[in-house]
């Protein structure tokens, strides 16, 4: 993921799988705070490396059916 997509509110996961998260801080140049809730409904936050997320969040068009013409 390019550092110039991070901002804080920004959706992501992990590469290697996992819960969508939220970006709440950049505190250091590579790495990001996230914060997600498991399937239990507890709060975690954690201190990710860039390198290892991706963007994950949805267009709103995605999530309109198309019609056959």
């Amino acid at each position: 993921m390019k550092k110039e997509n991070l901002k804080v509110g920004a959706i992501v996961a992990l590469k290697s799988g996992g819960p969508d998260m939220t970006v709440i801080e950049y505190p250091y140049m590579d790495k990001v705070k996230c914060t997600w809730f498991d399937k239990t409904d507890n709060l975690h936050e954690k201190v990710f490396l860039i390198a290892n997320l991706e963007d994950a969040s949805t267009n709103e068009y995605d999530l309109i059916p198309k019609c056959k013409p």
